[in-house]
């Protein structure tokens, strides 16, 4: 799931409003409150900067030790109809094809909301049939509308 971006976090938490305000207090505080001010302004520096370290590599999965970079990509304009291609095969086979598995699968939900897949060719074809070009696997399948 995608992180939200950080112009909806600041203004969702006020982060934008707070600027000007701790700027004001900073001008007509004393020094006690123009230190707290500081702190504060810095804690929201650091939890932003926290926030928008944070990106989709948290939830990549490993297929047999290892992570591959999958994409599954429709075919022209049918939308049922995908390829998906996964990096490094020489890396695991096997996994590279539970992983094009999972990406066409994860693929088949979002757009039709079921996991069935018809497969051309994909991750249970032999592997003298496979389609391995350049240390990429491609897979073809079709997500079947009910």
């Amino acid at each position: 799931m995608a992180q939200p971006g950080l112009h909806a976090i600041c203004t969702r938490t006020g982060a934008f409003d707070l600027a000007p305000r701790l700027a004001y207090s900073q001008i007509n505080a004393p020094a006690e409150e123009t230190s707290m001010a500081k702190r504060q302004w810095m804690a929201g520096i650091c939890a932003v900067a926290l926030i928008a370290s944070c990106d989709a590599r948290d939830e990549r999965i490993p297929f047999d030790g290892v992570f591959f970079n999958a994409k599954a990509r429709k075919v022209e304009k049918q939308n049922d109809v995908f390829t998906v291609t996964v990096k490094k095969v020489s890396q695991s086979l096997d996994g590279a094809r539970e992983a094009g598995r999972h990406e066409g699968t994860d693929y088949c939900i979002r757009n039709f909301g079921t996991s069935k897949i018809i497969w051309g060719v994909g991750p249970d074809t032999p592997p003298a049939e496979l389609q391995i070009t350049d240390d990429t696997i491609t897979f073809d399948g079709r997500c079947p509308q009910t």
